[in-house]
């Protein structure tokens, strides 16, 4: 799995589970930490990024197709963030507690994926059409 998509992955997890506010959740000192220093560092980058990650919940969850590219972007900027990303990643991966948060928003995401190529594929042929259709009616010939 991607570094960057393991650890939004994580972080959303983490975040979602209140597991920063709880203690005694059984999900590893180490990531929580390394999720508070994150945000922390990220904060400073991407202060609406950070709003984004904190205020979802598990009713609303994050919208990780925008979520994903903020983060990028500021790791880009700081590479500081992207060795923490790598940290979040490999850290999420190996917490069994996240393992069926994780797995079920990485096939939520996978799903809105398709959803989103196929809604462009049609958008494609959808614009195809409607040319053809402008062409025909200046030219007088309309099929349907």
């Amino acid at each position: 799995m991607e570094p960057i998509l393991a650890a939004a992955l994580a972080l959303g997890t983490v975040v979602g589970t209140k597991a920063l506010e709880k203690t005694g959740e059984g999900i590893g000192e180490a990531l929580v930490k390394k999720t508070k220093d994150f945000l922390t560092n990220l904060k400073r980058e991407s202060p609406t990024t950070v709003t984004a990650i904190v205020e979802h919940t598990p009713n609303q969850p994050l919208n990780y197709s925008q979520i994903i590219p903020a983060i990028q972007a500021a790791a880009e900027k700081q590479p500081e963030l992207m060795a923490q990303i790598e940290e979040l990643a490999a850290l999420g991966q190996k917490e069994p507690k996240l393992m069926p948060y994780i797995q079920e928003a990485q096939q939520s995401n996978y799903q809105k994926s398709i959803v989103n190529q196929m809604r462009d594929n049609y958008g494609v042929i959808a614009e195809k059409i409607d040319k053809n259709v402008q062409i025909n009616n200046v030219e007088g010939d309309v099929h349907i």
